[in-house]
């Protein structure tokens, strides 16, 4: 294949039992376009960063040794759209992160940065995300795996004024991350962070926010008090939370637009907020809560005149509903 000097796309989408790609990759120098997603490669071929007019690289996998290094895509500065970096516990070189130059990738969209196991380094992860600063125009950002204690500056500051999703996932080790103002984040999903602090989550700091998830994390036990304002949040879902004590305040005329509520599995929850839930709910589910269930009869659930979608499951307290339920 590495005789095709002229192939400019190669698209190898869902190939899940490739291995490998060609040794001699680095000869299409043509190629614009090299569609990886759903792969399962262990690396990346020796000199990827020859292949200079590649405008479109959905992965990159990072080789423990004889495959391609993370500072390759340093020569690679036209990629534009998504790009997601794999095996970064393979970085052991904050250098090489440095030269990779993410931040100058000014076409770059969407990112996603995933570590594989290995948390017993958490300096050298914390050190590697520090040089992977995307840039500016960056609208989606996913961190998953990350081993490190804290994310650097560049993830809570003004550096990122046009994110819109942000993902942090399967993080354990991580205490503490800065969350100043996203003025653009439309949706936020923090899972499996079980050390993370977070014990009053500030959603008014995300006054765009249409989507929150917040899932295994054990610290989270209330939201900051007052007004919390995320007047756009449409969707709220909540999980394995086991120390969850209240839900924000004033939730039906503070958070006026949300339609769908799910809590799953938060064993100190024990009510709804004062008020009662948003009038435009259209979907309530709530699961393995039975403190929360055990005081269904407050619920006002006869108020909600478009909840088109209910669902109680997994409790050992639920014998029958209120007569207003039937």
């Amino acid at each position: 294949m590495c005789s095709l000097y002229n192939l400019e796309i190669l698209n190898l989408h869902f190939c899940v039992k490739l291995v490998e790609l060609p040794v001699n990759m680095r000869s299409l120098i043509n190629l614009r376009h090299l569609d990886l997603q759903h792969t399962k490669l262990p690396e990346m071929p020796l000199q990827m960063g020859k292949l200079t007019k590649l405008r479109k690289l959905t992965d990159f996998f990072i080789g423990k040794q004889s495959g391609s290094k993370i500072k390759e895509l340093g020569k690679l500065q036209h990629l534009s759209g998504d790009l997601s970096i794999w095996n970064l516990q393979n970085v052991t070189d904050a250098r090489d992160s440095f030269e990779a130059n993410l931040k100058g990738k000014e076409h770059l969209e969407k990112l996603e940065l995933v570590w594989d196991c290995d948390m017993d380094n958490p300096l050298v992860h914390e050190r590697v995300l520090e040089q992977l600063q995307p840039p500016v125009n960056v609208k989606i950002l996913s961190i998953n795996g990350y081993g490190g204690t804290r994310f650097p500056d560049w993830v809570g500051n003004s550096s990122l004024p046009l994110l819109q999703e942000l993902y942090i996932r399967s993080c354990p080790n991580l205490k503490k991350a800065l969350f100043t103002h996203f003025p653009s984040l439309t949706k936020l999903d923090i899972r499996a962070c079980e050390q993370f602090e977070i014990e009053f989550f500030p959603l008014e700091l995300f006054p765009k926010l249409e989507s929150l998830t917040i899932g295994s994390c054990p610290n989270l036990v209330s939201f900051s008090k007052g007004m919390p304002l995320a007047p756009n949040l449409k969707e709220f879902h909540l999980w394995s939370c086991s120390n969850l004590k209240s839900l924000p305040e004033n939730m039906h005329s503070l958070l006026p637009s949300l339609e769908k509520l799910s809590i799953f599995h938060c064993p100190k929850l024990e009510s709804f907020p004062v008020g009662g839930l948003p009038s435009k709910l259209k979907g309530l589910a709530i699961w393995g809560c039975d403190k929360l269930i055990a005081g269904r009869a407050q619920w006002d659930l006869q108020s909600l005149h478009v909840l088109s979608r209910f669902s109680i499951a997994d409790n050992d307290v639920l014998e029958c509903f209120p007569p207003f339920l039937l």
